[in-house]
């Protein structure tokens, strides 16, 4: 079961005193308004709250689902696993990790249906994810040195979370690792966890998250399920509300309670009967959800269960997407946590990052998250040789519009890569604007006052964040200093202008080819090429016997081409034989019986 942690942090969002877009104005014709972003006990949900103590409400709203219907083009039901996409249920153990078991069988349900893997090959590791999200970096030199999260809890494994812990450590390139590398010990926590800082970006499953979205429909999350394979919740999760004998859940609270465990859909039906469900505890319509669960395929039905559409307080829906790795190596980034702090200006809000290229280095592609709007147009810039305060400055290097359809992480990446030689300063600077014309167009920071008290850390530099109001503005500078803002959500994702190999020879052997390894001494990108047949088979030296001991003889031949030996052990003794005797009298006796048959 999913441990709970309390998370609190301030959300702060600037508006326009005049109406219009950005014109020309400073920090001190912009009116500041706080509001404070809550986490649920469980971790899993995020509330936003202006200083009257007022819910400030998403401008859309979920409705539980119903038939799919002709119209929407969906089937009334839908399995994943009979798609192929579905991997093995997990056991959690002890651990209060749901929310990476969950976010795991989504990443991988993703990367399956994309062909990037395979489903009875492919298992990120929960252990990696959970133990980076929860342990701060101890390299002074990376740039999120000294964000974390406060938490009571004795360890990573300990601890509860939400797809927001998820995929901001994700966002950071914290995984996902394979679990072979770093496997799972969910009831002896000692025997996991501890990893060196240097296995912090460990991309050993060849992908990256690519988005993370919150999505807001009952089509679309099964609209989203038939093309990704799965999308995660989070539930209230108590046994009186379960049905053990058809493997079903109908929470009857209504809506107003948190979440205590993060589940994984991967399916529906539009018919499932409230026959299904205790009579004590039954909704009012048919149909639910299908769940993959995290504990054990020993639980429920072999791991999976029903969850009624109709089940109270069912958290936020995430769909997760992800994409090749590539030669992608290291992230540009200055928050090591989440960011759910919101700015704004109104209609329209530009801000920037800037960053120092610490190597030779090319942009790839860069990430960046967006929340309370949907439909935002995104236009994104890349700027290079950029002064040091102002993000505009220098040359266009790269720009772009999307629209980000669902609040959420997002992805850009570019067909022609912009090279980031040694030293150079560059800037992502994004505008967010409403396509209705009256929508806030918020951007994600932190923010660093009250972060003690409320379960978070964050550090932040002049020069790394900016946000512009007429001209650009320093978020810890000037006007904005008084308001403790951080650093802004944007991360930029790059690999080598150009590898720099160490080369590896290894010679074929009469049996095995021969090749090449190629390891990049910059980014530890690995090659394997110039590939040289084998010899042929082995041709062995006259079998040598040596005694071994009182009781033992070993016969010993060697290859005289490659060296390869082979041994055979026994026993002294007149009668005694070795095995590979015993092998060519049965195939001389075999033999000579064939012949005889044939005469």
């Amino acid at each position: 079961m999913k441990k709970a942690i309390s998370v609190f942090l301030c959300a702060v969002m600037v508006f326009m005193l005049c109406g219009g877009l950005m014109t020309a104005f400073t920090a001190d014709d912009i009116k500041i308004e706080t509001a404070k972003a809550v986490i649920s006990p469980g971790g899993f949900d995020v509330k936003y709250y202006d200083g009257d103590g007022n819910e400030l409400k998403d401008e859309f709203t979920y409705s539980k689902p119903t038939r799919s219907g002709a119209k929407s083009g969906l089937p009334t039901s839908y399995d994943a696993r009979n798609a192929g996409v579905i991997t093995s249920v997990k056991s959690q153990g002890n651990t209060g990790n749901c929310w990476a078991y969950s976010t795991c069988a989504a990443l991988e349900a993703d990367a399956v249906s994309r062909g990037y893997a395979g489903v009875n090959s492919v298992d990120y590791s929960e252990a990696h994810l959970a133990w980076f999200t929860f342990t701060p970096t101890e390299d002074q030199n990376d740039a999120t040195y000294g964000d974390y999260y406060i938490t009571d809890e004795p360890t990573p494994y300990d601890t509860g979370g939400s797809w927001q812990h998820s995929s901001s450590a994700l966002a950071a390139l914290n995984g996902p690792a394979l679990d072979a590398d770093f496997p799972s010990s969910v009831y002896e926590f000692s025997q996991m966890g501890n990893y060196p800082e240097s296995d912090r970006i460990n991309l050993g499953g060849g992908i990256i998250m690519k988005g993370a979205e919150k999505i807001q429909t009952s089509d679309e999350v099964k609209q989203w399920i038939m093309n990704h394979g799965a999308v995660t919740t989070s539930v209230p999760y108590y046994d009186q509300f379960a049905t053990s004998s058809t493997s079903s859940y109908y929470f009857s609270l209504g809506d107003n309670y948190a979440t205590n465990h993060m589940i994984t859909i991967i399916g529906w039906d539009d018919e499932y009967a409230v026959t299904n469900f205790k009579s004590s505890c039954r909704p009012e319509n048919p149909g639910a959800w299908l769940i993959k669960n995290s504990w054990g395929t020993w639980s429920h039905n072999n791991g999976y269960f029903w969850l009624s559409y109709e089940s109270g307080s069912t958290g936020e829906f995430c769909g997760f997407s992800v994409m090749p790795r590539g030669d992608i190596y290291k992230r540009y980034c200055y928050t090591g946590i989440g960011t759910l702090n919101m700015m704004g200006t109104g209609t329209q809000t530009t801000f920037a990052n800037i960053y120092t290229s610490t190597g030779a280095d090319k942009l790839d592609a860069f990430s960046y998250y967006t929340t309370k709007t949907q439909n935002l147009q995104v236009t994104a810039k890349v700027y290079t040789g950029v002064s040091a305060n102002n993000p505009e400055s220098g040359t266009l290097a790269f720009s772009t519009s999307t629209t980000a359809r669902n609040t959420g992480y997002h992805m850009i990446t570019l067909d022609n890569p912009v090279n980031l030689p040694l030293g150079t300063r560059f800037s992502i600077v994004l505008t967010y604007a409403s396509t209705d014309g009256s929508s806030p167009a918020y951007m994600t920071c932190e923010q660093l006052d009250r972060v003690d008290d409320d379960g978070l850390h964050y550090t932040v530099a002049a020069g790394q964040s900016f946000m512009k109001l007429g001209s650009w503005c320093d978020n810890t500078s000037g006007q904005l200093a008084q308001y403790h803002l951080g650093n802004n959500s944007i991360t930029a994702y790059v690999s080598c202008i150009e590898h720099n190999y160490q080369t590896t020879v290894v010679a074929p052997t009469c049996i095995d080819s021969g090749y090449t390894f190629y390891k990049c001494t910059q980014c530890g990108v690995e090659r394997t090429g110039s590939f040289t047949p084998p010899s042929g088979a082995h041709t062995y030296s006259e079998w040598t016997t040596t005694e071994s001991g009182s009781n033992y003889y070993i016969d010993t031949h060697t290859c005289i081409n490659c060296g390869h030996t082979e041994s055979e052990t026994h026993l002294k003794g007149n009668n005694t034989i070795t095995l590979r005797q015993l092998i060519q009298m049965i195939f001389d006796r075999i033999f000579a019986f064939a012949k005889r048959k044939t005469k």
